[in-house]
């Protein structure tokens, strides 16, 4: 099995452990709690990014402070720079490129997005502990 990172970042993969050596916390608000962790793997950015094409359409304003500022809707349309799905090879993407993967009748099953962020102390994102598929 092959993970490939096509996300802009590095994707830093951790356990829980009582004795590791990263602090960070799970969970959000009250419900944020400390732990320990090890690192289990971390996965540089393999090269082209893979994102969802976009384009902004613009469906009004708001008035903010005396200034006009547009509000607009974004619509996302067809994967760039995705590789097309090989055996024993996942792949790291953002969650708006794998919906439109699915949305563009691309199977998904090789495409992972992050999931169970840990964040340090002052609410950086640090790592995950889980991968999810849509």
């Amino acid at each position: 099995m092959k993970i490939l990172n096509l996300t802009p970042h590095p994707v830093v993969v951790l356990r829980d452990d009582a004795e590791g050596e990263i602090v960070g916390f799970t969970g959000v608000g009250p419900a944020a709690k400390e732990g320990r962790f090890s690192l289990v793997a971390e996965y540089k950015p393999a090269g082209p990014v893979a994102r969802a094409a976009q384009r902004d359409e613009r469906v009004g304003e708001l008035e903010i402070n005396g200034t006009k500022v547009p509000l607009i809707r974004t619509v996302f349309g067809q994967p760039t720079d995705l590789p097309a799905p090989a055996e024993s090879v996942y792949l790291v993407v953002s969650i708006i490129t794998a919906q439109a993967a699915k949305a563009a009748g691309r199977p998904t099953d090789d495409l992972l997005i992050t999931s169970d962020p840990v964040r340090d102390d002052k609410g950086k994102f640090i790592g995950v502990r889980k991968f999810a598929l849509i």
